[in-house]
């Protein structure tokens, strides 16, 4: 089983990378693949397509940050749904999880994006490409 994170910029920014991974190792979750990159509007807007309804004031700023610094893929070993618990919801995370301990609170400047179950497969092979050597 694997799953996929992202490690946004201001986990990048503010040196959280570590701490973050190790967070997932802790739970016996492995690195298969590491990869930072940059990603343009049409990968944003294929990975968020489920926001392009949202009010723009929120997603074009979203989309600026996310296109204009790098991004850390990440292809993990285990469970996708124990990662998405411990990353914690998008906005006033508990105690405990990434989000929780870490986020600033803001909505997008929330550090990692865990992929849904359902959508890891997706997820990998828009980030790194056809070439997944996961």
């Amino acid at each position: 089983m694997k799953t996929f994170i992202i490690l946004k910029p201001d986990a990048i920014y503010r040196g959280l990378v570590g701490e973050i991974l190790l967070r997932f190792e802790r739970l016996n979750m492995h690195i298969q693949r590491i990869e930072k990159q940059y990603k343009d509007k049409v990968w944003f807007r294929q990975h968020y397509s489920h926001l392009l309804g949202l009010d723009p004031d929120y997603l074009e700023p979203m989309e600026v940050w996310m296109t204009t610094n790098p991004l850390i893929g990440v292809i993990l070993s285990g469970d996708p749904a124990k990662a998405k618990k411990i990353v914690g919801v998008t906005i006033a995370a508990s105690p405990g999880t990434i989000r929780g301990d870490f986020s600033r609170g803001h909505g997008y400047y929330n550090l990692v994006h865990a992929a849904d179950p359902s959508e890891v497969d997706r997820e990998i092979k828009l980030f790194f490409g056809d070439n997944n050597e996961d």
